[in-house]
């Protein structure tokens, strides 16, 4: 997996956030993370490596992550 993204991969993953957050709460769980996630982050990626990143990106352990602008 690659270390730094660009901003149109930055841009796709937006998307990819999007549409995977099907119900509208602007955050995702573990499961759908990882089903909805995952085909964006690259062939390579195994299922440790997105729990991983799941569990980096999700701060405040409150088990989702949300695609927030600060």
């Amino acid at each position: 997996m690659e270390r730094e993204i660009n901003l149109s991969q930055l841009q796709a993953m937006k998307e990819a956030f999007d549409t995977a957050d099907e119900e509208g709460t602007g955050e995702l769980d573990m499961d759908t993370f990882r089903a909805k996630m995952a085909p964006h982050l690259g062939s390579g990626i195994t299922d440790t490596e997105l729990v991983q990143l799941f569990m980096k990106i999700d701060a405040d352990c409150g088990g989702t992550v949300d695609w927030a602008y600060r």
